[in-house]
């Protein structure tokens, strides 16, 4: 009886262990695998960041001896770059995932198995299909096409990409799915956006223009969704909307303070406001020369605070040295 009343008394903290575990499972992303062989001594997980145009350090997995190893991640959802040496392959994370890698090495062909697994097999093919047409998508070699090559194309680009996605769809999680596709559109739409610009600036041609014909990328824009603010073509595609819709307003002296009220007018949804709100105050603040109200409009549309302090500190930067501020007090030192 004493056994049995003991196993009573300790069946709530097992029950409790249990539970513990397997919410702590949903709430990190545990990565395990072994290669055959080894191009180097970690792996690193890279995150493309948009503001600085390049992959930034997010953390390290060591190989162990045998090549083995398993890490257990608290990232937030979305794109990474999973790199080894000069190797590096795309890698989507989530809460829940539990991927489990094999194969050679990173340089080779590797497979996922276990919680994400299809979407990541994804990826991989994914990557191989944008090897092959990358030269295509160079804006050199998009410049030298006729409007009705660029369009017959890009149409062709759009339907080799969204038959992959339509292959592997069904065994996508929700929010994987819904990102991939919009990110497949997002980007034919990016291309369309950009021709004019990259036929006048590198074809030489200053003055062309695409026909009253050619398509609008803004069609059917999805504004509000900031799930797609893990795309990191989503906030140039929305600052470019934002852009096309103040016309010749783009050379008044008070255009970032009317950008930002246009951005407040067509985007509802308060995160992804405020990233552009953000990216303007950041990158475009010292270009303002009515600074007290664009600052005023700035702190209106962010509530992060970080974003907060980086944009005050900005405007009283630039403010120090505005005419008609006090002078910057310099020290005076004797080089004797």
């Amino acid at each position: 009886m004493n056994f049995f009343k003991s196993i009573k008394e300790l069946f709530p903290i097992i029950l409790s262990v249990i539970l513990f575990s397997c919410n702590n499972q949903d709430n990190v992303e545990i990565i395990t695998g072994k290669f055959i062989n080894r191009t180097s001594d970690t792996l690193n997980i890279m995150y493309y960041d948009g503001d600085k145009g390049k992959y930034e350090f997010v953390h390290s997995i060591y190989l162990k001896e045998d090549n083995s190893f398993t890490d257990t991640l608290t990232l937030d959802q979305g794109y990474y770059k999973l790199s080894s040496g000069k190797n590096s392959t795309s890698i989507f994370l989530q809460k829940g995932f539990n991927l489990n890698i094999a194969g050679k090495h990173l340089g080779d062909t590797i497979y996922y198995t276990g919680k994400g697994a299809n979407e990541n097999n994804y990826l991989i093919e994914k990557d191989f299909l944008d090897e092959r047409i990358k030269e295509k998508q160079d804006f050199y070699y998009v410049s030298t096409l006729t409007e009705d090559e660029f369009l017959t194309l890009y149409d062709s680009l759009y339907k080799v990409q969204i038959e992959l996605y339509n292959k592997h769809k069904n065994g996508f999680n929700e929010d994987f799915s819904f990102i991939e596709k919009e990110g497949i559109k997002l980007m034919k739409n990016h291309y369309i956006a950009s021709f004019e610009e990259i036929k006048q600036y590198l074809s030489g041609d200053r003055n062309y223009k695409v026909s009253g014909s050619f398509p609008n990328p803004y069609t059917n824009l999805n504004l509000n969704d900031d799930r797609l603010l893990k795309l990191y073509i989503y906030k140039p595609v929305i600052d470019r909307y934002i852009h096309s819709t103040l016309g010749a307003e783009r050379k008044s002296d008070s255009y970032i303070l009317k950008y930002l009220d246009k951005l407040d007018e067509k985007i509802s949804n308060p995160k992804i406001k405020e990233e552009l709100a953000f990216d303007i105050g950041i990158n475009r603040l010292k270009q303002v020369k009515n600074l007290k109200p664009v600052y005023s409009k700035l702190t209106s549309l962010i509530s992060n605070e970080e974003y907060l302090n980086k944009i005050e500190n900005a405007y009283n930067n630039i403010k120090r040295i505005l005419p008609g501020e006090a002078s910057p007090q310099f020290t005076c030192i004797d080089m004797n």
